[in-house]
């Protein structure tokens, strides 16, 4: 797990956690280090155990207060079909946001986060490239989180008067 650095008050967290144990146990470590809320970004990856995607998004949404789903190298699968298969059997997927474009999905749980927030992408870890059916294109989650990051602002506290 990588903390991507930043002044703001809000950590934000990229980790290579892509099935159901590793996103619970990473949910679970940050849960106790987060005086907020807890978001997670994360997708399932194309081409693979297509029965463990709804186990992954049920460890999302048990451990974690908020959800953004995404693409993860869909490969040769379309993402709409990946969605699917994470939504079945979890009554509680609605409560989940789900965004195809990975950048997009990024800036928007960045851009949601409070004071005392965190946020762990998941999934993609070190790796800098996302792979589509017909092609491969350089993506790094912890560029995008930094660039994310260096656009985020927060309006000062107002203080209270001193009587």
């Amino acid at each position: 797990m990588e903390l991507v650095p930043s002044e703001l008050p809000i950590q934000v967290f990229v980790d290579y956690a892509h099935s159901p144990d590793p996103i619970a146990k990473v949910l679970q470590t940050l849960r106790g280090l987060t005086p907020g809320q807890l978001h997670i970004v994360f997708g399932c990856g194309g081409n693979r155990d297509r029965l463990k995607r709804p186990m992954m998004l049920s460890a999302a949404l048990k451990y974690a207060d908020y959800a953004w789903v995404t693409s993860d190298n869909p490969r040769q699968e379309a993402q709409s079909q990946i969605f699917e298969d994470m939504r079945r059997d979890v009554p509680q997927a609605d409560t989940a946001t789900f965004i195809e474009d990975r950048r997009e999905a990024i800036g928007r749980a960045i851009a949601a986060l409070q004071p005392g927030d965190t946020l762990i992408i998941a999934g993609k870890g070190h790796e800098a490239f996302q792979e589509f059916a017909d092609r491969t294109v350089s993506f790094s989650d912890r560029v995008v989180a930094h660039e994310c990051l260096a656009q985020k602002h927060f309006q000062p506290q107002a203080q209270e008067p001193h009587v």
